[in-house]
């Protein structure tokens, strides 16, 4: 099998790492680099995570929008891979602190859902702690 190669573009502050096998993208990741890091908290009574307009970190944060993996693709070790590189620059920028990201599985075109506690496990492993997880 083919190794795999990646594509970085930089759109302004946004950036996507597109993973390709056989020429083919197998996977996307897409993270912003946002400054002004707000308070989040969430409200008792909506069981919301609302963002409070108070900054409380000037530092620079990285938002991971998404990674989706093609569903030719899928169970091939995309996913692990596209996050070692996106850790790789995260882990090289001093100026970054902290890394969010809201885990929502979603269905785009014919991929598989992966359950939530899974996707909470696989995001684990790259050294992310659940803040929040709103119940079904």
């Amino acid at each position: 099998m083919e190794k795999t190669k990646f594509k970085i573009s930089n759109f302004k502050h946004k950036y996507v790492i597109e993973a390709f096998k056989n020429n083919n993208v197998c996977g996307s990741l897409e993270f912003e680099i946002l400054n002004n890091t707000k308070k989040l908290f969430i409200d008792d009574e909506f069981n919301k995570i609302k963002i409070v307009d108070e900054v409380i970190d000037k530092n620079p944060f990285i938002y991971l929008s998404y990674i989706v993996v093609n569903h030719k693709f899928q169970g091939q070790g995309v996913a692990n891979e596209l996050m070692n590189k996106f850790d790789k620059i995260v882990t090289n920028n001093e100026k970054i602190d902290n890394v969010l990201l809201f885990a929502c599985p979603f269905v785009y075109e014919k991929t598989k859902l992966l359950p939530l506690d899974l996707l909470v496990k696989f995001y684990e492993k790259f050294g992310f702690n659940e803040i929040y997880n709103e119940p079904e």
